[in-house]
């Protein structure tokens, strides 16, 4: 099942070594969210489990780096690679219509907001 995939990869990253990071970087080097998240997002936006398993991973994958880490530099270099698989593809317009509604809903919103 995939969303029980995505919650067995975020367990991996929670528990993840915060010096060494290494299932951070397996992740990294596959390219995960370019070749998988961001597809999954695309494909299943309808399924909103699966949409906020992948959010919660990509989260977990934009933690901040330790500069003090002895992979800090190849950590920052997989984490602005995140950041632009989600700008590069349609993955972004998933997010903001996932928010848009029930923003939509706030009494403080206008249609201008």
């Amino acid at each position: 099942d995939c969303v029980e995939c995505l919650k067995d990869l975020q367990r991996f990253l929670r528990r993840d070594d915060p010096d060494e990071r290494e299932a951070f970087l397996r992740l990294g080097r596959f390219d995960l969210v370019s070749k998988a998240l961001v597809p999954l997002l695309i494909a299943y936006q309808g399924d909103h489990t699966t949409v906020y398993n992948v959010l919660k991973l990509v989260t977990l994958m934009t933690m901040p780096v330790d500069p003090r880490s002895a992979t800090a530099q190849e950590q920052l270099e997989h984490a602005r690679a995140v950041r632009e698989a989600l700008l590069a593809e349609d993955a972004l317009a998933v997010v903001v219509a996932l928010v848009a509604e029930p923003l939509s809903r706030h009494p403080r919103m206008t249609e201008r907001d």
